[in-house]
């Protein structure tokens, strides 16, 4: 038995994709922004649990 060329394979099927490039490139992109999005939402209920826990006050809960 002879080894598949995976990489050769991988390749020629990705060919198939060239019709799509645009609409993968733009769902990539926005797939990226939206994991970033939720990393933003997570780091600023931080931030505001944080302000409260120090007595900062509601302005840093207003602030979110």
């Amino acid at each position: 038995m002879s080894a598949v060329p995976y990489r050769r394979t991988f390749v020629r099927l990705l060919g198939f994709l060239a019709p799509y490039k645009a609409s993968l490139v733009a769902s990539t992109v926005l797939a990226v922004l939206s994991q970033a999005a939720a990393i933003a939402i997570v780091v600023l209920v931080a931030e505001a649990i944080d302000g409260i826990e120090e007595r900062r006050g509601t302005g840093t809960l207003a602030w979110v």
